[in-house]
């Protein structure tokens, strides 16, 4: 295999991981818009990447979403699927609403 061709497929598995980072900070802010949260609402998040050289662009769409606040990042031998490049984990803390606390408002006065 020359290097040109060497160099498109790691064009092509660069875009690939930015596009996967991108979808699944979305699947994120999907998830927490159903249950009425918001990115500030995240106490932790943690990253797992197949290929060490991405986690700088992991970190450039991060910085998009979310600002400075970098999360755990750690390196994969690999994942499942060898088409999956990036996952991404996150616990947010959400208040429940006070009708789903068992609390009669009534009483709250």
């Amino acid at each position: 295999m020359g290097s040109e061709q060497r160099t498109e497929r790691g064009l092509a598995r660069a875009w690939r991981f930015r596009e996967q980072t991108r979808h699944a900070f979305g699947r994120l802010e999907h998830v927490l818009a159903h249950e009425s949260a918001t990115w500030r609402d995240i106490v932790r998040m943690t990253a797992y990447v197949a290929d060490a050289s991405h986690i700088r662009t992991f970190f450039e769409v991060q910085r998009r979403v979310l600002g400075d606040a970098p999360p755990t990042v750690m390196k994969v031998a690999k994942f499942s699927s060898l088409q999956k490049l990036v996952e991404v984990g996150a616990t947010a803390v959400v208040p429940l609403p006070m009708s789903s606390r068992g609390v009669d408002r009534g009483t709250l006065d």
